[in-house]
This record gives C-alpha cells, structure tokens and sequence, in this order.
C-alpha cells in the first residue's frame, strides 16, 4: 500500500460538508468509485483548467501560486467526449460538474478519511448533492498516478520563493522595456 498523505481543505467548494481547514487523507493506492471524495491534482498544460487555475479571479481567493494541488471534488463518472477521456468531477459550492480531461490530470486519489466529518454536515448538502448526483456513472476507476505526493513544507517554499525573483525579474523587465520607450515618467518634485 502506497503512503498515505494530507491535504487541507480549502475554497469552500465542497460546502459545509468539507469546512475549511478540514484535514483529508488521500489514499494513492485506493480504487475510486462513483460518488468518492477525491484530491485531484492538475498539470500546467496551457490548457482550459490550467488558464482558469491561473485568473485572475482565482488568485482573488487567496489560494496562493498555483491551487492545483489536491483540489477536492466528487468523482462521477470516466467517460469519453469529443475523442478525449474526462473526469466529471462534481462540487457542492456552487452545485456544478467539471469536465476535466484526464490528460490535464497529473494525479487524482481517493479521501479515505476526513476529521470533523458529520452525517450532519453531509446532509446539509443534500439539495445540492441532488443537483449533481444525475451524472454519477458506473465507472470506477485506478488512482492516477500513484506515485504522486504533494510537495513538501520546503519545497513549498522554494516554489514560492522562485515564483517571487521570477515575478520581480520581470516587473524589473517591463520598467526597463517602459524606460527605453520613454513611457515611463520620471519622478519629479516628490519632495516638497
């Protein structure tokens, strides 16, 4: 059996099912079943869920440099559209299904175990467990890429620091671009 690991709950899709800061344990060596609480982590791809990862709108919420590791949803279902296999992975916040080709997909792994879990707090999602349940299909499914764990602590933070020279370098680039064109103002009488 492969190690388990942990991933915190956070972006509230789940609903109060999953609070925020709820600590899941993902199984990389479970098998995934319609209906099972999955982490599913995407690849940078340039493609669609990669673009939306990285908006402008998601950087809002606070999720830091790249929210692609472990997101949780509600597997459904494996299926094939437009000549690509997909994942339809559904969330309760708001009720919606996502289509994700399992391409994009660098890992996905089955929750084996939440802490604080509740019969209540799940049943507080019924109407919208409702709303996407239509979808569940029969398909189960292996873990992908078993191997896969998130980064650690310090690589974390190596990620982040790197993300943050590379930010700078080309904040430092588009002044100088700014500067040659002559676009750029100088700053005068700032001290009176």
């Amino acid at each position: 059996m492969a190690d388990r690991y942990i991933v915190i709950a956070t972006g509230g899709c789940l609903g109060p099912a999953v609070p925020d800061g709820t600590r899941l344990v993902a199984d990389p060596s479970a098998e995934i079943k319609p209906l099972s609480l999955v982490s599913v982590t995407l690849r940078r791809t340039g493609g669609p869920w990669d673009k939306f990862l990285q908006s402008e709108w998601i950087a809002a919420m606070g999720f830091g440099e790249y929210p692609a590791d472990g997101l949780g949803k509600i597997f459904l279902d494996r299926v094939v559209r437009a000549g690509r296999e997909v994942l339809l992975l559904g969330q309760f916040n708001p009720p919606c299904i996502g289509v994700v080709p399992v391409d994009e997909i660098e890992a996905a792994h089955k929750i084996v175990r939440m802490e604080n879990g509740s019969r209540e707090a799940w049943l507080s999602v019924k109407e919208e467990f409702n709303l996407i349940a239509w979808a569940r299909g029969e398909n189960t499914i292996q873990p992908i890429n078993p191997e896969w764990r998130p980064p650690s602590p310090e690589q974390q933070a190596l990620r982040a620091a790197v993300r943050g020279f590379l930010d700078a370098t080309k904040e430092m680039e588009e002044l100088h671009d700014a500067s040659r064109e002559g676009s750029l103002q100088p700053l005068r009488n700032v001290i009176h």
